[in-house]
This record gives C-alpha cells, sequence and structure tokens, in this order.
C-alpha cells in the first residue's frame, strides 16, 4: 500500500512537471512568435515604402492595402497630388517603428498583430514624413494605414479641406471652452463616443479636463486653425488641425482631428496642451 502511495504521489509529482514545462514551452514559443512578427512586419513595411514611396505607385499600394483599407476608393486621385505637389523623390530616410498613437483610435485593442512605422522623405518641394500601419491578419500582412504630412500640402485647395476648415473652426471655441467629455460627444463620431464611454480606452477624462480648466482659467478665444495633413486610415480619411487657444491664466494648443461619417462632419481626436 505504501509503494502505490509512493508511486501515485510521484505521479502526480510527474504531472505537475509536466504541465509547468508545457507551460514554459508556451510562453517561450509566443515570445519567439512575437520578435519573428516583429521582424517580418519592419521587413513588410521598408519594402512597401520602396515599392510604394519612389513613384507614388497606387496600384503597388492597393496590392498591398488591407481591405478595408483599400475600401476607401482608389486612391490614384490622391497619389497624384503627392506627386504634383511634392514632386520627384530625392531620399528616402530610415524606417523607424512608433509607440502607438491611442488618440488616432483606429487599430487599438485589436486582436491582429498592428505596428506603426515612420520615415522622412526628402522631396524636391521640401521634406515629407511618412507614416504607415502594418497588420497581420489570416497570416498575411497588409498596409492598415498611410499619412504623408508636409507643410506643402497643409492648405491644398481640396473641397473637403475647406468644408473641414470650417467645421473645425466652428467647433474649436465650444471644445476649448467647455473642456468636458459630454461636449466632446456632442460633435464626435460613433467610434470615439464607444471609445469616450469605455474607460480601458479613454485618453481623457472630466477629471483630466477639470484640472486643466482649473489651471488655465476662463476661456477667452481661439486662432484660427492651421492644417497639419490628412491620413487615409482603416478606410477612412482624417483631416488634422491645430490651433492656439489663450485663457486667463495661459495659452494652450489644441490638436483636432475631423472626419466626414454619413455625410457629416464628425470629430475623431481631440487633445489640449496647456502652458500656464
Amino acid at each position: 500500500m505504501q509503494n502505490n502511495s509512493r508511486r501515485m504521489h510521484c505521479a502526480r509529482l510527474f504531472a505537475i512537471v509536466i504541465m509547468i514545462v508545457a507551460t514554459c514551452s508556451s510562453c517561450s514559443f509566443s515570445a519567439l512568435d512575437g520578435k519573428q512578427l516583429e521582424v517580418q512586419g519592419e521587413a513588410f513595411a521598408k519594402d512597401s515604402v520602396q515599392q510604394v514611396v519612389p513613384q507614388w505607385d497606387s496600384q503597388a499600394f492597393l496590392k498591398r492595402a488591407d481591405p478595408s483599407l483599400a475600401a476607401a476608393g482608389d486612391p490614384a486621385e490622391l497619389f497624384k497630388v503627392f506627386a504634383s505637389k511634392l514632386g520627384p523623390i530625392k531620399k528616402i530616410g530610415s524606417l523607424h517603428r512608433e509607440t502607438y498613437n491611442a488618440s488616432a483610435g483606429i487599430l487599438v485593442n485589436r486582436p491582429d498583430y498592428v505596428a506603426v512605422y515612420k520615415c522622412s522623405v526628402d522631396c524636391q518641394s521640401g521634406p515629407a514624413t511618412i507614416v504607415i500601419g502594418v497588420i497581420h491578419k489570416d497570416n498575411k500582412w497588409a498596409l492598415s494605414a498611410f499619412n504623408v504630412a508636409s507643410k506643402v500640402l497643409e492648405n491644398m485647395n481640396m473641397a473637403d479641406r475647406s468644408e473641414s476648415k470650417s467645421f473645425v473652426e466652428r467647433i474649436a471655441p465650444t471644445l476649448c471652452g467647455n473642456l468636458n467629455c459630454d461636449v466632446l460627444k456632442k460633435y464626435a463620431d460613433p467610434a470615439l463616443i464607444a471609445e469616450i464611454g469605455d474607460s480601458t480606452k479613454a485618453m481623457a477624462t472630466n477629471a483630466m479636463f477639470l484640472a486643466i480648466s482649473k489651471t488655465l482659467g476662463q476661456f477667452k478665444k481661439c486662432d484660427s486653425p492651421t492644417a497639419r495633413g490628412f491620413s487615409l486610415v482603416q478606410g477612412q480619411y482624417y483631416y488634422n488641425y491645430v490651433t492656439g487657444a489663450e485663457f486667463e491664466h495661459g495659452k494652450a494648443v489644441a490638436s483636432i482631428v475631423v472626419l466626414k461619417h454619413n455625410g457629416e462632419w464628425k470629430l475623431r481626436g481631440f487633445h489640449i496642451q496647456g502652458h500656464s
């Protein structure tokens, strides 16, 4: 009986050891897989930049685009604007991985592997910055975001640019003068409303806004917004603006991102940084 008891006890210990080893092996495999994804993602990002950017090749872009990104439509006209405004590409700088900016709010909390990369580009008309997102989904790599920023592009004469600026001019004084999540929701698109209501995603809370309001004091006025380029992210065009705001005890800079949702302009991102 004692021998049987010892054997059963040893068997239980052996089973426990097997479970621990299996768990550790699984962890090691997951870590290795994550590293492979990083290496492959960076390689895909570099190749995409080399294939798309030198000639602003819209077809090369579409071949690499995630379906949700490609759903924005044929980017040929947009790429023609890049080519005509920026001129020939002289040099493409090194690619660097970015810490994901949650204020973009699109790729956060997805089950797929995503990463964001940035590089500088020397163009005939001046420097530009390219930010691209890559996603690994269904065992395939694809572009999930594509953004070109340059001073040359800031004041492009586009219908949406004019409409979006008018919308920002209208809402900026209200947003800066009433730092409150409920005010944001009044102008926000459904995705931003959902994020404001989700404490795990929200980048701003009423408590944070209240602290800023106490520091800056009473709102006085906003400057005219300045365009900071536009983005094509997950099948949607985003228009980025910054505006200066004057308060009782100092000044602030507000970043405002807007998009057109079901034919109406909506707020997609808002960030304010004050200097008392």
